[in-house]
């Protein structure tokens, strides 16, 4: 008997233990914007901050996003329209909760060498990426040319596969971002036609998660974006290094990645906005978003605002 009692007394207190945290799981694609995320796992700074975070690195916004609805991930680093599409195509419940950047001029449409605006995309071949933000910004430069979508030919690609048809003239066109962007560019013909400089303030990317881990790991998520904060400051102190990390997930120079940042707004814990005049704007982009998405028939089920966007964490970092 106390044999047995020896045996389950550890067990005994070891279930009385709190059990470690499964890490929060967030989504990313290349992007220069969403890299501080990556620079914070590399200094240790999430683990410094006591949250622990893993980044599961994807190849583009669509297979981030079909990993969010998987349940694969509990957020993505996304555009708006990522979070729309999940919203309408699944049972789960995303939730805007940081704003990482807007894109002043980082997303772009390239066009072969002939080509100089976006009215001569007419009867053109255009790669874009289904189901992102590749499409509203499409449909936004076409629309500024007196053109619509269906003035041209629509061709599905994910963004290292457009890159090749770029390169072997199977496109006229394509709708990009860095790293792929900075590539083309440096290829002898690569002509912008159309940024996001041009639709100020409509492009902005953002982190997004399930509503359950708002409800349950809301501390977490607290820590998660103080590291964000710290890996702004570590690169505005060490500009070199930080950019070499960033850079080298990116698989582009350091000085191209400095160069990528010049298009893109970073923004700090302390430059979100979810007043209502913030919110206001959020929704205004959210409601010309899903025009733009119903139109192309890319919403399974109607969406609404309503409760999309969730600035609690935020809010309770600076509340007195």
């Amino acid at each position: 008997m106390k044999r047995s009692l020896a045996f389950f007394l550890p067990l005994l207190f070891y279930g009385c233990m709190d059990s470690p945290k499964d890490p929060i799981r967030i989504a990313m694609n290349p992007w220069p914007g969403y890299e501080f995320l990556y620079l914070a796992q590399e200094m240790n700074f999430f683990e410094e901050e006591g949250v622990q975070v893993k980044i599961l690195e994807y190849s583009s916004l669509g297979d981030s996003r079909v990993a969010f609805e998987r349940g694969q991930v509990d957020g993505m680093c996304c555009t708006l329209v990522e979070l729309l599409v999940s919203k309408s195509r699944t049972n789960r419940d995303p939730r805007l909760v940081f704003v990482t950047d807007y894109s002043n001029g980082a997303d772009m449409i390239l066009g072969q060498h002939e080509l100089t605006c976006m009215a001569d995309l007419k009867g053109k071949r255009v790669a874009v990426e289904v189901g992102t933000l590749n499409m509203f910004l499409l449909a936004r430069a076409l629309s500024q040319a007196g053109l619509g979508l269906e003035d041209v030919e629509i061709h599905q690609f994910d963004q290292q596969g457009m890159e090749t048809a770029f390169l072997n003239k199977e496109v006229d066109a394509v709708v990009t971002y860095p790293p792929v962007a900075t590539t083309l560019l440096n290829q002898r013909g690569a002509k912008r036609l159309f940024t996001s400089r041009d639709t100020p303030g409509e492009v902005m990317d953002v982190i997004c998660v399930n509503k359950q881990i708002i409800d349950t790991r809301f501390s977490d998520l607290t820590g998660m974006l103080r590291a964000w904060d710290r890996s702004l400051d570590y690169a505005e102190e060490h500009p070199e290094e930080a950019s070499r990390i960033m850079a080298r997930r990116e698989g582009i120079q350091p000085i191209e990645f400095q160069s990528a940042l010049t298009d893109i707004q970073v923004l700090s814990c302390a430059a979100q906005d979810f007043s209502s005049e913030g919110m206001g704007e959020i929704e205004n982009v959210l409601e010309s978003l899903i025009r733009i998405l119903d139109e192309t028939h890319q919403l399974t089920s109607p969406v609404s605002i309503g409760s999309i966007v969730d600035g609690s964490i935020v809010e309770r970092m600076f509340a007195k």
